[in-house]
């Protein structure tokens, strides 16, 4: 996802609890669900890189200790380019720092990461070809209405752990998105959508599910999406390296406050 689009999905863990606020600082997933957040993340890529154009919005909460976070995800496409707006808690603050990944069509083997608080972005090279899994085996576990949708509930078993999916085909324009992964396998994801449709659960993903991780639609609409949103803004600078993960300590506690000031009235 990816999020380098693996940044869009982090664990958490609380450093401090009080009545009114339970502060958290984001950490790295663990190695063993790394691919398949990777994977889910891919699967929507898959999905809606080729519709011409719209905005999808998922919620997704951790669960982790007895308490519960919540951060939003917001993807546009348009002509072949995705945008991935997301929002990552930050500790000392409750206004969450906001980062976004670009994949365009004009540079299919990159990808770009903006942060909105340094004004930076990234870039990050992907392999020209599809990446290579084991097994993947999806057993339908029963059909249930979520939002009024009515769903097939499915688990897609890989070869280093498993999710729990839920489809449906209620929502309009689904399968034109869906036809984009018979064409162009190049992102990866490929398989399982295929797996899915030999057993009968393929559909528009309406909540994902995994390692704590609940990944729920909130909407979809195809209205035009301003082109603006797959340009890198001028002011923003180069970075070499990306992801909160992967920068040092200091460079960390320098982004954390001049975030903090930013939020400042």
């Amino acid at each position: 996802m990816l999020h380098r689009f693996v940044g869009l999905f982090f664990r958490s863990k609380v450093v401090q609890k009080s009545t009114k606020l339970v502060k958290l600082v984001p950490v790295e997933p663990c190695a063993s669900m790394k691919k398949i957040l990777i994977i889910a993340h891919l699967i929507l890529l898959n999905v809606y890189a080729n519709a011409q154009q719209g905005t999808v919005e998922y919620k997704m909460t951790m669960a982790r200790g007895g308490q519960s976070q919540s951060t939003t995800s917001t993807m546009y496409f348009s002509n072949g380019n995705v945008r991935t707006d997301v929002s990552i808690p930050m500790p000392g603050t409750t206004t969450p720092m906001k980062q976004s990944i670009l994949f365009l069509a004009a540079s299919p083997n990159t990808i770009y990461t903006l942060n909105d608080a340094s004004k930076t972005y990234s870039e990050t090279k992907t392999d020209k070809t599809p990446p290579q899994s084991g097994a993947t085996i999806v057993k339908v576990l029963g059909k249930e209405k979520i939002q009024n949708l009515n769903c097939t509930h499915a688990m897609i078993t890989l070869d280093k752990g498993s999710m729990e999916v839920w489809t449906s085909k209620d929502i309009p324009g689904y399968d034109k998105l869906l036809s984009y992964w018979n064409s162009n396998n190049s992102l990866g994801g490929a398989k399982m959508l295929d797996e899915l449709k030999k057993n009968g659960a393929d559909g528009f993903f309406v909540r994902m599910k995994n390692s704590g991780i609940t990944t729920e639609l909130v909407r979809y609409d195809l209205k035009a999406v301003d082109a603006s949103l797959f340009e890198i803004p001028k002011e923003y600078k180069k970075r070499d390296h990306s992801g909160f993960g992967n920068m040092s300590p200091a460079d960390r506690k320098k982004m954390i406050d001049a975030y903090k000031k930013q939020q400042k009235p």
